[in-house]
């Protein structure tokens, strides 16, 4: 009897220089020229997408349910991180790439076009499945 093993997939964190919060510009697709705000970033395995705000419409058509009729909503999918790039805050929308330096033991960002200092975004508090379950009181006591 021979028995198939299960082989254990490895999933690594891929390393991206953009993260929640900076403003993008998309290079490549139907979109191409089009600004935002990343709202999340996804990842599948190897890939990374991102989703930013306002870009890359699509239509999401929802079912009749008790709660009420059928819909059809506008939400953003996301685009492949290889089709964006960050901008530079020294221009109006041109697209560049960043670079790490430490100035006073501090690692700082860097717009490689312009030299200037890529302010950290604020993390945006939301609240998410991970965070509600956190909130939830944990004991036998349910009111």
């Amino acid at each position: 009897m021979v028995v198939a093993m299960k082989r254990k997939q490895h999933t690594a964190k891929a390393k991206c220089k953009i993260r929640t919060g900076d403003q993008v510009v998309v290079t490549s697709g139907r979109e191409k020229g089009r600004t935002g705000e990343v709202r999340r970033l996804l990842q599948r395995g190897n890939s990374l997408r991102v989703v930013i705000t306002g870009v890359n419409m699509v239509a999401k058509h929802f079912r009749p349910s008790q709660d009420g009729p059928g819909r059809v909503e506008q939400i953003e999918a996301p685009i492949h991180i290889s089709n964006v790039a960050h901008i530079d805050p020294g221009s109006d929308n041109v697209p560049t790439r960043i670079g790490y330096a430490v100035k006073d033991g501090v690692k700082t960002r860097i717009a490689k076009k312009s030299g200037k200092v890529i302010a950290m975004p604020t993390p945006v508090a939301t609240a998410g499945k991970k965070q509600a379950a956190k909130a939830k009181p944990k004991g036998k006591d349910k009111q």
